[in-house]
């Protein structure tokens, strides 16, 4: 529970009268999928939030099949989620919240439980939804993803706030790593043992194995 600070929204201050409008703007994806899923069928899922709404029964309908298309859930529409892979809740789950039209999507460790190729489509997903103009806020301890994929980091220990910056400036701060026990992507780290034999600059940032392949290449 914040002791302090404010709580804005586009700039404009959210009180304990006006947090309704919040949540109709953002919503949150659990960890775990099966904490959040509660319906019988997947397409019964993704309409429990719409109905609660009381939108019109068409209404919900089309936020649905649009929530199913865009997470590629149509095949799945009739199944129990129980019987879907981690990876395929995962999708529903974040179906649920598209079905709400949320604008700000709420991550708490987006990639627990998945397998690489899980992770990979999830990370697509998520390129996708930051393409289509939403806001994300990740929750992770994954940090070659911060990395990669961030726009911007905040650092956090014991419910405090160490920094907040760019990926880069983060990431390249040792002594901020540690005070939060995290290391350095693996990147950064691969990056640091070429700096040292001189075989890369300490400057540069590399952030996929074919941006460092790049790099070494222009080196030579």
């Amino acid at each position: 529970t914040p002791d302090r600070g404010m709580m804005l929204l586009d700039g404009e201050l959210i009180g304990k009268k006006e947090r309704g409008r919040l949540c109709r703007r953002a919503g949150i994806v659990f960890q775990n999928a099966d904490d959040q899923i509660i319906a019988s069928t997947v397409a019964a899922e993704v309409s429990f939030g719409p109905m609660n709404l009381r939108l019109p029964e068409a209404e919900v309908a089309c936020r649905v099949e649009h929530a199913l298309d865009y997470m590629e859930l149509q095949p799945f529409r009739a199944r129990p989620p129980h019987e879907l892979s981690g990876g395929e809740k995962k999708r529903v789950t974040i179906a649920d919240i598209l079905a709400m039209e949320n604008d700000i999507l709420l991550f708490d460790e987006p990639g627990a439980s998945l397998d690489p190729a899980g992770e990979e489509r999830l990370e697509a997903v998520l390129d996708r939804l930051h393409a289509d103009g939403r806001t994300l806020v990740i929750s992770t301890h994954d940090m070659d993803f911060a990395y990669r994929w961030a726009d911007r980091v905040v650092l956090l220990n014991n419910a405090h706030i160490l920094a907040q910056g760019s990926p880069e400036q983060i990431f390249s701060d040792h002594d901020l790593l540690s005070q939060a026990n995290l290391e350095a992507p693996q990147m950064l780290r691969v990056r640091d043992v070429l700096a040292n034999q001189g075989l890369l600059s300490s400057d540069c940032f590399p952030k996929t194995p074919e941006q460092l392949a790049e790099l070494l290449g222009q080196k030579k």
